[in-house]
């Protein structure tokens, strides 16, 4: 059996006025009553213990000043259980400081569960004119599942808990890094996507937009200070027509028929064309002089050569040569045309991509990169290179220009569609330069934005991890949750059960309770309208203490604080006839027939100032350690108080073992011992339907003890029966073995005599 040491502090409570004190006194378990008259100061304690109690369930403590000493203006009481070893991890503490007119203060370091039956508990629950449980008892009571599956799963979200916040203040602090990084001209605390950057939004973020950050905080560094001053930029323009070239293989192929002018003649027709055409057509208009020396032509050469001039330019052969040649200056004119739009092209280019940078809305795109702009040219100097070869050899018809002109109509289809879609990034650039505070503030929401994905991506590992064990934490708590659900109950329900059981036992079918209507019934018929009228004080605290017992319900959380219960009882018999207190007295030695998830060995603390019920509890061995109060010093009770019952049982004890002779009063002293006994385990039963019907005595004849213990109880024998000395020693003998089998402690006083 392990031993505990107790220790009580009382200083000017009531009228322990200097200290009072029990210092680390030896005890078995903590099964102690506590021997007090009345005038003692033992309620003054209860009333200490009822205090914690009220602060232990979180419920108001006040009027507590009452309990301070007259004349002094604080007080203060202590209870201290602890282990053999006194290791203060140990020891289960309790301490309560008053002070006149403050807020009481409480110490306790302690899992146990305090519950006080004294007159207050009496008064606040009895003494009212409609006795009535209807007052809410709130909550429910975990009676199976704080199994070791929940222990482990709730340490382990304790410890997950705390490395999901390291995680979490991590982030944090790296979110205000980055936040105030942003804010240092105060532009972004006026937008809501500033406000977002928070953990939450970091945690449910995809980072897509991690990647430009970079880009974006250089573009808002850029552009938060930016001008409306930026150049114009002018849409490209395409002037060339893919029909120049598409007669051109033809043309470059075709043989005319040669003109029957002189060689050299067309060779000078053909090196001044336009001065010859340009002549011949003011000659035609006045014909008697030349258009140019304005000398008169009459001599039939110049005729001649005029008609000749004529006739070679009217001839199939000139006009091939023309068309080639107006080809060729149109091949010529379209490279000029394409090598400006090169130029400009690149230029535009280089403008937008310096410009477009400061506008996040458009910063993502390019313009389209035209790569065929030197192939084009090398294509349309090949055009102009054959067009020369055939004016120098009109005779050639052997050109392979097919696929160079199908090559420059492709390049001009793809030129013309990407001038259009360059055109448009452009006008798109031209109309956000219009919009340039529009566009600072989109930057800055997409910088915000960015930040978010930038934190992601940043803490990608501690996020996944966090939310992993969140994960684990959530599904942790389902299992908890599944596991207590399992195991709930209504404290309402346990009280309501434990009571009506315990009315039975007290009063049998007399005083029934009514769950539906919270009140009492007499007969199980007519309600208790006006317990002062009806009930007697004796059965108030009968039923008080019927009601404070299963109020133990109430106290409890869970399985386990059922073995943490400490019971302190102060006079729990007040009033009551002998019946009731041993009633009581079972109740207490066998708490768990009543309420059947308290442990087997509940502790408790009894205080009394009635020596019967004392000694009833001692000598049935319910209390292991006996004290008393006295003129404001605690003792140990060294010898029992004697009863009848003492003086009995030791002459019972006697006959048994032989060393004491059989006496008048001898079967007097059986039936005593026998009926207190029978009395303590069968109060609503008389001997012969209650101890005396258990299988132990009917196993020894019980008919003939039963009839012999009663004869001789009157003084004489009713019967035709004789009745020795040893019939007595028999008797006394089966009596003492059962006391030794059921009652142990009741003997160990008068073995060690």
């Amino acid at each position: 059996m392990t031993n505990n040491y107790i220790s009580m502090r009382v200083k000017n409570l009531g009228p322990l006025k200097s200290e009072c004190k029990l210092e680390n006194e030896k005890i078995g378990p903590l099964h102690t009553i506590i021997f007090a008259r009345n005038g003692s100061g033992k309620t003054f304690i209860s009333r200490a213990f009822s205090a914690i109690e009220k602060h232990q369930q979180q419920e108001s403590v006040s009027g507590l000043d009452s309990l301070i000493s007259f004349g002094e203006t604080s007080s203060s009481f202590s209870f201290k259980c602890q282990k053999e070893q006194k290791q203060e991890e140990d020891g289960n503490s309790f301490l309560l400081n008053l002070a006149a007119g403050e807020d009481p203060q409480f110490k306790i370091s302690s899992e146990w569960k305090v519950h006080v039956f004294n007159q207050e508990f009496i008064d606040e629950n009895i003494a009212q004119e409609s006795f009535s449980l209807s007052k809410s008892i709130p909550g429910e009571i975990i009676i199976g599942a704080k199994n070791i599956e929940i222990d482990k799963l709730e340490n382990e979200n304790k410890q997950i808990s705390v490395e999901a916040d390291e995680i979490k203040n991590r982030i944090r602090s790296e979110i205000n890094e980055y936040k105030n990084q942003l804010n240092k001209n105060k532009d972004f605390t006026r937008i809501k996507e500033f406000s977002d950057i928070t953990l939450e939004n970091v945690l449910s973020s995809l980072g897509d937009m991690a990647e430009e950050f970079p880009k974006l905080l250089e573009t808002w560094e850029k552009i938060k200070d930016l001008k409306d001053d930026l150049k114009i930029l002018v849409p490209l323009s395409v002037k060339m027509n893919s029909q120049d070239f598409l007669t051109l293989s033809n043309l470059l192929n075709k043989v005319a028929i040669s003109s029957i002018v002189e060689d050299s003649l067309k060779q000078f027709i053909e090196g001044n064309e336009s001065f010859v055409k340009d002549g011949l057509s003011l000659w035609e208009k006045k014909n008697d002089e030349c258009p140019f020396c304005k000398q008169s032509i009459k001599q039939d050469d110049t005729i001649k050569l005029i008609q000749s001039y004529k006739s070679y330019l009217a001839a199939e052969e000139a006009s091939l040569v023309s068309e080639v040649k107006e080809k060729k200056r149109i091949l010529e004119e379209f490279k000029i045309n394409l090598e400006a739009l090169k130029n400009n092209y690149y230029v535009t280019a280089q403008e937008y991509q310096e410009q477009s940078k400061y506008f996040s809305s458009i910063d993502d795109k390019e313009l389209e990169k035209i790569a065929y702009f030197d192939r084009l040219l090398e294509d349309t100097q090949d055009l102009i290179n054959c067009t020369q070869e055939k004016i120098e050899n009109k005779k050639k018809n052997d050109f392979k220009v097919q696929g160079i002109i199908d090559e420059i109509c492709d390049d001009l289809r793809a030129l013309n569609e990407d001038v259009s879609a360059i055109n448009k990034e452009i006008g798109a650039l031209e109309i956000a330069k219009k919009h340039i505070k529009d566009e600072k503030i989109n930057n800055r929401k997409r910088l915000c934005q960015a930040v978010i994905c930038k934190l992601c991506v940043n803490n990608k590992e501690d996020i996944v991890n966090l939310k992993d064990k969140e994960t684990k934490i959530k599904n942790n708590k389902e299992r908890i949750n599944k596991l207590l659900a399992e195991f709930k109950k209504l404290k309402k329900e346990e009280v309501d059960k434990s009571f009506q059981k315990l009315l039975c036992e007290f009063f049998d079918s007399r005083y029934t309770y009514d769950v539906s209507s919270g009140k009492l019934k007499y007969n199980e018929t007519y309600p208790i309208n006006s317990a002062k009228r009806v009930i007697s004080e004796g059965e108030k605290s009968v039923i008080a203490f019927a009601h404070y017992i299963s109020l133990i319900h109430k106290v409890v959380q869970n399985k386990e604080d059922y073995n943490r219960v400490f019971l302190v009882i102060d006079d729990p018999i007040s009033s009551m006839d002998f019946n009731f207190v041993y009633h009581v007295a079972h109740i207490i030695r066998d708490l768990k027939e009543f309420i059947p998830e308290i442990s087997n060995s509940v502790r408790f603390i009894i205080l009394t100032h009635n020596q019967e019920f004392a000694n009833i509890i001692i000598c049935n061995n319910i209390a292991k350690s006996q004290f008393y109060l006295e003129n404001g010093k605690f003792q140990k009770l060294q010898t029992e108080v004697f009863l009848p019952y003492d003086e009995h049982l030791k002459h019972v004890y006697g006959l048994a073992k032989g060393t004491a002779v059989a006496e008048f009063y001898s079967a007097n002293a059986l039936r005593h011992v026998l009926e207190t006994i029978s009395l303590f385990k069968y109060p609503n039963k008389p001997l012969k339907d209650g101890l005396l019907k258990e299988e132990f005595f009917q196993e020894q004849r019980e008919g003939e003890c039963y009839t012999l213990v009663n004869d001789f109880s009157h003084g004489r024998p009713r019967s035709s029966g004789i009745y020795t000395e040893e019939n007595l020693r028999k008797i006394a003998s089966l009596v003492i073995n059962y006391i030794d089998r059921e009652f142990k402690g009741q003997l160990e006083r008068f073995e060690s005599n």
